[in-house]
């Protein structure tokens, strides 16, 4: 083990806004044309992250391409504004009018505006803006879409052709696909694409290699035709879901480690890999990162500052949800304060001169954090470069800090630059 301690800072819309949008995809890239895309969640604004905040404003000139997220889907199929409070206002109430079930019944005419903001106001006229539907734990909502697509179709017509978006972002995350499932999302996909030929459509998908190959091969390549980019979330591989009695490890490595204690070696590597294996062109993939850290309670030391050491609590104090801690807390309230953070790479095999890992731990609190610094990012856009990839995605915006720190310190920023 190689560690280097450092302290770190509608159907009927569908031909009409086809052709009203037709500069507004893009086109599957070239390796010198990756792109950078990041997610917005619209319940930040309760957090102190509007849209139109200074750190937003600095980030949209480092994305290609911003995900609102996130839209839900009804019974009917129909896709709705999940929070019309945070995301409409006043000059939403015609729309609203018009077309109840998307605006969640609500008249529209109140509320803090950070979708209408975005879209109507145009504030990022550079960055691409597309909704993201579903998200963890919403993958029964988001089959209502497979049940009635022509609804769906619909719905997000509207939404286009009312907001002038540039696409949709498919986030449905199962932890197994059934045979009707990869079916079914396949076909809508393709439904999408038929009805809408030339706005942007992006997937965020697993990382399980185990659950990649559940889809099959030929199901992929149907879906990768359908689709620009698909973001490979790569990140989330071990965290307090694990319990009590396993072992620490990293939420978001580069690279397998013959090291790690648990029977699946992942890492964004080997999802990446599969994905190749499967059919799906390099050039549609995006590396998806995460701007924030998994954190452990009552890790021993053990010779290796908690690394792969049992788990002895649960971690709930996260300032985003449990066990996870933004970067902006990690780096602004616990590295070189009680945290000493390190520096990984494997032992031994082909990758061991390359850094792997990022985590941080607290001797005296016993406290253990696996989290990506900017040195892991540009080690990441190197590997997406190396490789051909799309490009890069976050998960979230609100959780990175500006990038116009004066320490250089921002995620985001590292993403934009290395990839280029």
């Amino acid at each position: 083990m190689n560690l280097k301690p450092s302290i770190i800072k509608g159907l009927l819309l569908s031909c009409l806004v086809s052709l009203q949008f037709l500069g507004h995809a893009l086109a599957a890239n070239t390796p010198d044309q990756r792109i950078v895309m990041g997610y917005y969640t619209n319940w930040g604004t309760y957090k102190g992250f509007p849209v139109g905040n200074p750190q937003l404003n600095e980030q949209a000139k480092n994305l290609n391409v911003l995900a609102y997220a996130f839209f839900e889907v009804d019974s009917n199929g129909t896709l709705y504004f999940s929070d019309p409070w945070s995301d409409l206002k006043a000059s939403d109430a015609g729309f609203c009018a018009k077309n109840p079930a998307i605006c969640n019944n609500t008249k529209g005419t109140e509320g803090l505006g950070n979708f209408t903001k975005l879209t109507r106001e145009n504030i990022y006229p550079n960055t691409k803006i597309v909704i993201s539907v579903g998200g963890a734990g919403h993958d029964e909502t988001f089959r209502s879409a497979f049940r009635n697509i022509p609804n769906f179709i619909a719905s997000l017509g509207a939404i286009i052709n009312e907001y002038k978006i540039a696409g949709i972002d498919l986030d449905f995350e199962p932890s197994a696909w059934s045979a009707s499932d990869a079916n079914n999302y396949v076909k809508l996909a393709e439904e999408i694409r038929k009805n809408f030929p030339t706005i942007l459509i992006t997937a965020a998908v697993t990382a399980n290699p185990d659950v990649i190959k559940q889809f099959q091969a030929s199901n992929w390549q149907s879906f990768a035709k359908s689709v620009n980019y698909i973001g490979v979330m790569a990140y989330d591989f071990h965290g307090g879901f694990d319990g009590l009695g396993n072992r620490t490890g990293f939420h978001s490595n580069l690279y397998s480690d013959d090291s790690d204690p648990y029977q699946n070696h992942f890492s964004g590597d080997a999802a990446v890999k599969t994905y190749i294996e499967m059919g799906v062109p390099a050039n549609k993939l995006l590396l998806g990162v995460p701007a924030y850290g998994r954190m452990y309670g009552e890790v021993v030391d053990g010779g290796k500052h908690g690394l792969y050491q049992n788990i002895g609590a649960l971690y709930s104090k996260g300032d985003l949800d449990k066990d996870m801690e933004s970067y902006r807390s990690i780096i602004g309230t616990k590295l070189g304060k009680g945290y000493v953070d390190y520096w990984y790479s494997n032992t031994s095999g082909a990758y061991s001169t390359k850094l792997n890992g990022v985590f941080a731990y607290n001797a005296n609190e016993r406290v253990f954090i696996s989290f990506d610094n900017t040195a892991l990012i540009d080690e990441k856009a190197k590997y997406v470069k190396e490789n051909k990839l799309g490009g890069m995605m976050m998960w979230e915006l609100r959780a990175d800090i500006t990038p116009s720190d004066p320490n250089n310190a921002s995620l985001l920023k590292h993403m934009f630059d290395g990839v280029k």
